[in-house]
């Protein structure tokens, strides 16, 4: 009965473990489609910007100039934005998988505590059987003595 009781626990804590995971990857996998679209916004942010930079005449000999400038600033300010993007996604599955490990391995010192908890109960009682056994084997070789003088002191044959 125990051994199922500890199949059970070790079955449990590998269906936890492997939830644990699963949990992760749809944390990662929700990060990196953010990050994706983030990275797809200021690629078409700058595309829309670069489009702008080739339409404009230069009427007035400066606008060309302007406009490259806010270009240079806005892809300056959407990659520092990626970046950033990028930084927190990194920390965030650093963090994921450090609580991963850690739940992962105080479980496993869970399942390892009980495993020599039971261990420990299952040599006491093999000592305890062993003992009963050869108490019982003492006993009754004393009691078939102690039967044999009896019926020898009742029935005393005389030769």
């Amino acid at each position: 009965m125990k051994t199922n009781q500890l199949k059970q626990e070790l079955s449990q804590a590998a269906t936890t473990a492997v939830q644990a995971i699963a949990d992760a990857a749809s944390k990662a996998t929700a990060t990196i489609a953010t990050a994706a679209e983030a990275a797809s916004k200021v690629v078409s942010t700058n595309a829309a910007t670069a489009a702008q930079a080739l339409v404009v005449k230069n009427i007035d000999g400066t606008s060309d100039h302007d406009v490259l400038n806010s270009l240079v600033a806005t892809t300056t300010i959407n990659f520092a934005n990626l970046k950033d993007s990028q930084d927190k996604f990194h920390l965030e599955m650093k963090e994921s998988f450090a609580d991963l490990k850690n739940n992962y391995a105080e479980r496993l010192g869970d399942v390892e505590k009980r495993i020599d908890i039971n261990g420990k109960r299952i040599t006491d009682l093999e000592t305890s059987k062993t003992r009963q056994n050869v108490m019982m084997s003492i006993g009754i070789g004393l009691i078939t003595l102690l039967v044999s003088l009896m019926i020898y002191s009742l029935f005393r044959i005389k030769v």
